[in-house]
């Protein structure tokens, strides 16, 4: 091939190889790039631990019988779910979590924004470096109104309960 045809198929597979090999790659030793090798270590690899404020928290929504009367997006109408059932469906994966603990503390944020709070232990973990500030939006009334009442209060999270279009504006001003 010639021409620039032919230089975009050639880079095309040579991304294509790279994204093979990574896809291929079994430990961070076969990983050559500094970042990839740095990123694949301290941020796959990341544990955290749970403090007990985020235990007690977790064991609480777990077992909480509590009904939420949420408006529900894809039906535009109310319905009535159990916090335990809805923490099921949504709460994060504890590679979620350890990624953004990496976020919090190994890169150093000091704003975070968060849009949608839910019931989730996500929040905590985003808020779990007090030198952090986190503002996190969430839309529901029912939700906002279950977490005035039952997530552990921390100086450095701000919920702002209305929905994003309505906030998102002035909140990204105050950050």
């Amino acid at each position: 091939m010639d021409g620039v045809g032919g230089k975009a198929s050639i880079a095309y597979h040579r991304g294509l190889s790279f994204i093979k090999y990574l896809a291929n790659a079994r430990d961070r030793h076969s990983i050559h790039s500094p970042f990839l090798f740095d990123w694949y270590s301290r941020m796959l690899h990341h544990s955290f631990e749970e403090s007990t404020e985020e235990r007690d928290y977790l064991k609480m929504i777990q077992s909480s019988q509590y009904l939420l009367d949420r408006l529900d997006p894809g039906e535009g109408e109310n319905r009535a779910i159990r916090v335990s059932r809805l923490f099921r469906r949504t709460k994060s994966s504890k590679r979620l979590l350890s990624f953004l603990d990496y976020i919090v503390y190994d890169k150093s944020s000091i704003r975070v924004l968060e849009l949608g709070t839910c019931l989730e232990s996500s929040t905590l973990r985003l808020s779990s470096n007090p030198q952090a500030e986190l503002w996190t939006i969430e839309g529901d009334p029912s939700i906002s109104d279950f977490l005035n009442s039952n997530f552990p209060k921390r100086k450095n999270i701000r919920l702002v309960p209305r929905s994003f279009s309505d906030v998102l504006p002035s909140v990204l001003d105050e950050m």
